[in-house]
């Protein structure tokens, strides 16, 4: 279901977008066997489909993180279309967004929401699928301009199976507050 039609080319998602989210998905540690943070961009376009258009993967401390997390902020409101920055409250997402609420400038205070815990990240991933299997969900083309997108599919169409499921967590994270965000 992820050949051909689920797939954009530049600009299909950023001239022509209604609005933008950074998802998060935080790790705690930065070891060799720890997961990794990591927050993807997504545009969601005049007819309700969602693109995937960069994606951050690292293993940070936390001041760290904090200053990714302004960086991809202001990275990604060039056009001020940034509506949502949607952290998983739990560990240090929970620090994350309550550091951001509390030193960040303030038009990113007013953008941050927590993503409620879920019951778990086989279930959300489960659930938000509907939406790739009914065409709403984009992808770029693989190129160079987007290096992340392979280990991105790697992960993602390995998991659950998958050694990290960062990636796959805050992907499903974004369908999620999507799918809440049109319904209310």
């Amino acid at each position: 279901w992820w050949t051909g039609k689920n797939r954009y080319k530049q600009p299909m998602f950023t001239h022509s977008n209604v609005g933008r989210i950074l998802s998060w998905d935080t790790a705690e540690k930065i070891g060799e066997d720890n997961a990794y943070s990591a927050c993807g961009a997504y545009e969601l376009s005049p007819a309700y489909k969602m693109g995937i258009t960069d994606l951050w993967r690292d293993k940070v401390e936390f001041p760290g993180l904090v200053k990714q997390a302004i960086d991809m902020a202001t990275k990604h409101n060039r056009d001020g279309k940034l509506r949502a920055i949607v952290i998983e409250e739990k560990s240090s997402g929970t620090a994350l967004i309550q550091t951001l609420q509390q030193q960040a400038p303030e038009w990113i205070r007013k953008i941050v929401h927590a993503a409620p815990k879920t019951e778990g990240k086989v279930l959300r991933a489960h659930t938000t699928s509907t939406y790739c299997h009914l065409d709403a969900v984009f992808f770029p083309e693989p190129s160079e301009a987007v290096m992340w997108l392979g280990p991105f599919e790697d992960e993602l169409y390995s998991f659950p199976g998958s050694v990290f499921k960062d990636q796959v967590d805050q992907f499903t994270q974004a369908i999620w507050y999507w799918e809440n965000y049109l319904a209310s």
